[in-house]
């Protein structure tokens, strides 16, 4: 019966923040050459346009076809022209890891449709989704004859007269549009139209906070075996983070132990290892994920029956937004994936504190100080102005005497040749010597 409480405790834990994965077409039957739009929920790990496909009768269509996928709010928008061929399709998702009924899956998902051909005039569209920030523009094309189509946006109004597989374009401004979503109508086609504002007047403060999801806690095991079991973090705040750091006070391998980057709603699996659990040996302690000033804390409790059976408790995790001590670490630097920094280099980014020191979690480059190079242009720079120096005064010594400064040299050497000295009388002759 305790176990059967916990079970349900942990489900319901789970169960909150777990979407079923769902794929909604525009509709389920098409004619050849139409233009598929989808909406698609899901917790997936990632989701990207490589990872949705057209498949016709259980192999992947061969022809190219325009697409596009882009995720806002919690479901993606994807849109694809369809092959000009009748028969059986689906739309196809794989090779992507989602969370379902609190397990971590990777199995194909499949929503089927199928395509007719007939002579009836068929309008394509590209793109099937829109984000802009000043400007609506969509091609549109008529197949199988001429077309007369009208396209609203808002309280606006075009009609556009189609001439068989001719591409026109049609635009709108969204400059008057106060929402961030709208949508657009073309014919049949209902076409998202995300808006980018500009924050004028409202400034969003920006969090940092991660949530965390515990998968498959259950099971069994013999003694001294190692149990693993998984953890899904993801980025519920309004900001992108770096280097996450993961650890625990019990004895775990947990990998990775550093998150470099997690972007806004981004998720990231984490597998946790619970080292040689012992039969009867019941184990309690944290799981604590660190990043900026703040730490996401999950208690978790192991209890081990006597049938080797795991019985875990799960409470919710606890956010603290304490400003984090970390001058006291159990991880040494090459655990979390750094390079310790020896002079003269130093680390591009905020080191984090380690066993080892200070840990560098980016690249050590050298110091952004006074170097070498620095160094020796001072001394060119001195050697440059002794040189000028020493020039202007030889070029001083050097410079021609005036007329009067060279009368006077005359005057003295006349003086010294007759040997005249004031007071005395001369008795030379005056002529040549």
């Amino acid at each position: 019966m305790k176990k059967e409480i916990l079970l349900f405790l942990i489900i319901l834990f789970i169960l909150p923040s777990v979407l079923a994965i769902e794929i909604t077409l525009s509709k389920n039957n098409y004619n050849a050459r139409e233009t598929l739009q989808a909406e698609i929920t899901g917790s997936f790990i990632s989701l990207d346009k490589e990872n949705v496909l057209i498949y016709e009768q259980g192999k992947v269509h061969p022809e190219a076809s325009l697409s596009g996928l882009v995720k806002r709010g919690d479901k993606y928008f994807y849109y694809a022209t369809l092959p000009e061929r009748a028969g059986n399709f689906s739309l196809r998702i794989e090779n992507v890891q989602y969370i379902q009924s609190g397990k971590l899956i990777q199995e194909p998902i499949s929503k089927p449709f199928t395509i007719t051909t007939s002579n009836t005039s068929v309008l394509s569209i590209n793109p099937g989704f829109i984000i802009t920030e000043d400007e609506v523009s969509v091609r549109i094309m008529s197949h199988n004859g001429n077309m007369v189509v009208t396209a609203t946006l808002d309280q606006e109004t075009e009609t556009v007269n189609l001439i068989d597989s001719i591409e026109e374009k049609v635009k709108f401004s969204v400059s008057e549009i106060n929402t961030t979503q709208t949508t657009l109508t073309i014919g049949s086609y209902r076409i998202p139209v995300f808006i980018l504002k500009l924050q004028e007047i409202t400034i969003i403060e920006e969090t940092a906070e991660i949530g965390i999801l515990a998968l498959d806690l259950q099971g069994t095991l013999e003694p001294g075996e190692d149990y693993t079991f998984e953890l899904v973090l993801e980025n519920i705040g309004n900001k992108n983070l770096s280097n996450i750091v993961l650890s625990s006070d019990l004895e775990v391998s947990i990998g990775p132990l550093v998150i470099e980057t997690l972007n806004i709603g981004e998720l990231v699996v984490v597998n946790v290892t619970l080292l040689e659990v012992q039969e009867g040996e019941n184990i309690s302690g944290e799981i604590i994920v660190e990043y900026e000033d703040k730490a996401s804390i999950l208690p978790i409790a192991f209890e081990i029956g006597g049938n080797n059976e795991i019985i875990v408790e799960v409470d919710e995790p606890i956010i603290d937004d304490e400003p984090i001590d970390n001058s006291e670490t159990s991880l040494s630097c090459d655990d979390m994936g750094g390079d310790v920094c020896l002079d003269p280099l130093e680390c591009e980014e905020a080191t984090i504190a380690s066993l080892d020191g200070p840990c560098c979690l980016g690249e050590c480059i050298e110091k952004q100080g006074f170097s070498w190079w620095a160094i020796g242009l001072l001394i060119l720079l001195l050697l440059g102005l002794f040189a000028m120096f020493f020039y202007k005064r030889m070029k001083k010594k050097q410079k021609p005497k005036e007329s009067g400064e060279v009368l006077n040299d005359k005057t003295e050497q006349f003086k010294k040749r007759m040997g005249w000295n004031k007071g005395k009388e001369v008795n030379k002759q005056i002529g040549r010597s």
